[in-house]
């Protein structure tokens, strides 16, 4: 899987969306007989309009929304109401509002992922002796990883948009069933904290007994809620499972056992982050202390009064949730064999020298005009030509400029782009997050090209550049950025 050059029609996978989707390839010129366009590090983007369908906050926003009802509807009713009401009947409100807010923020992390977070996700591990068309190419063991969280890998298990669509079915099942659950606990702890907060609110509790109250209700809504704690943390399980699942080519029983348990299992997961990353933070101190304190009310509720606690693990099985643990990304395993019509680089024999003219000259494809008027190959009475009439070297009619450039070198020349894209990456956003229709990167230091002017008589005089300008512009229909013009200048 690590070894494979990947094109434009494979599928990948983000750790926080339920969505497979393919990347879309910017280096047309680059593809295989069948036509598929290989990606590089240069494409982020994907062509779904959902891009991988973000869940990361499904589960939080379902939780929030859930305690806000069962509140109302505690304010509302009274505490008569609430017994009147029932168990069953406050989960079932509680697992309604927490669905009701798993699917609008399922849409909303659809509509917000989509093509703004193309600029938001970086490659990592691609492959640095493998060049196409002036970026480095991407293979099944490179990854990015994304600011608003989560960690994109290629999938060789969704090779279709059919098993796309049922890996995102299943998603996003899971994630609800984990937002019911979720929203049914909400509701058993209304249940059984309505009295207690409500002796306390009407001054009928003394502080003693009200402390022993809240202890025995915390204990109830807890335990009340062992059956949705279980079903969440099933679902959680799965969801990961299915994820690790679609990333290997070969999953094992151990591997199985890890995904499983790190999603159901917040303990597991914790622990398995302070391992890795050798110490403990001050986020992880303070989800350990508010656990041992569920423990510790839930302990008392178990334990007479007069009998000295003995710890008993086993009869403390229940617990709070911990945050999801993102962990390190795998390495990408062994290349695998290749075979007949795939795209496979075979990594024993050095990478091919590069033609840096033919990629200087591809820069032009999308209707620029780098190469063609400040190209290595242009010449000084070009350029003076230029600064006298305005026809450029590549043969255009333009305004006559103060100063023309070109570059000393096609490998210059190159350089020159393979930093632009750097900057592109940044300077493409707007002051809203969104995508710029025109990028001007100017003026970056750069050294490596030639500027000619001409004197008061007309003699063309040449002088050494420090810097280069790129310009982009975005085209609408693709969602990606195209080089208009790349030159050096003073």
């Amino acid at each position: 899987m690590g070894n494979k050059i990947i094109t434009e029609k494979d599928f990948w996978i983000c750790s926080s969306g339920a969505a497979p989707a393919q990347l879309q390839g910017t280096r047309k010129s680059n593809k295989q007989k069948s036509g598929e366009v290989y990606i590089t590090i240069a494409d982020t983007a994907t062509s779904s309009w959902i891009d991988f369908g973000c869940t990361k906050n499904m589960l939080m926003n379902a939780l929030i929304a859930a305690v806000v009802v069962i509140v109302v509807v505690a304010l509302i009713v009274g505490t008569g109401g609430v017994a009147a009401i029932g168990l069953v009947g406050m989960m079932a409100i509680g697992a309604g509002a927490a669905v009701t807010a798993g699917i609008v923020t399922a849409v909303e992390g659809a509509l917000t992922c989509g093509q703004n977070n193309a600029g938001q996700r970086g490659w990592q591990n691609y492959k640095k002796d493998l060049i196409l068309t002036g970026s480095y190419a991407v293979t099944g063991g490179a990854f990015m990883e994304c600011k608003v969280g989560g960690v994109v890998k290629y999938s060789p298990k969704v090779k279709t948009w059919t098993d796309a669509l049922l890996f995102a079915g299943t998603s996003y099942s899971l994630k609800l069933v984990e937002c019911a659950a979720v929203g049914a606990g909400a509701g058993a702890g209304g249940f059984y904290m309505a009295p207690v907060v409500a002796g306390l609110w009407g001054g009928t509790m003394s502080a003693g007994w009200g402390m022993s109250s809240i202890g025995g209700n915390l204990w109830g809504m807890i335990y009340g809620a062992k059956g949705e704690m279980a079903v969440m943390r099933g679902a959680g399980g799965a969801d990961s499972l299915l994820h690790d699942w679609a990333t290997k080519d070969n999953e094992t029983a151990g591997g199985a056992f890890d995904a499983f348990a790190t999603g159901a299992s917040g303990e597991y997961a914790l622990g398995k982050k302070i391992y890795k990353q050798g110490y403990v933070t001050a986020s992880d101190a303070g989800y350990i202390a508010l656990y041992l304190l569920f423990l510790g009310a839930n302990f008392k509720q178990k334990v007479p009064a007069p009998t000295k606690p003995k710890f008993n693990p086993e009869q403390n099985a229940e617990f709070i949730d911990t945050p999801e643990n993102l962990g390190n990304p795998k390495d990408p395993e062994p290349p695998s064999t290749p075979k007949d019509g795939e795209a496979f680089e075979d990594p024993a024999p050095p990478p091919p020298p590069r033609n840096f003219e033919q990629e200087a000259a591809n820069l032009d494809n999308d209707g620029g005009h780098s190469y063609a008027d400040h190209g290595a190959q242009t010449t000084g009475n070009q350029h003076k030509i230029r600064l006298e009439t305005g026809e450029t070297p590549g043969g255009s009619q333009r305004a006559t400029p103060e100063a023309s450039g070109k570059f000393n070198s096609h490998e210059k020349h190159i350089a020159a782009y393979e930093d632009s894209q750097v900057k592109l990456q940044t300077e493409k956003i707007n002051s809203k997050g969104g995508l710029k229709k025109k990028v001007e990167i100017k003026n970056e230091p750069f050294n490596g090209g030639t500027s000619y002017t001409l004197d008061a008589n007309g003699n063309l005089i040449s002088s050494p550049t420090s810097y280069y300008t790129a310009i982009y512009k975005l085209n609408p229909t693709t969602g990606q950025y195209e080089l208009i013009t790349l030159y050096p200048n003073n």
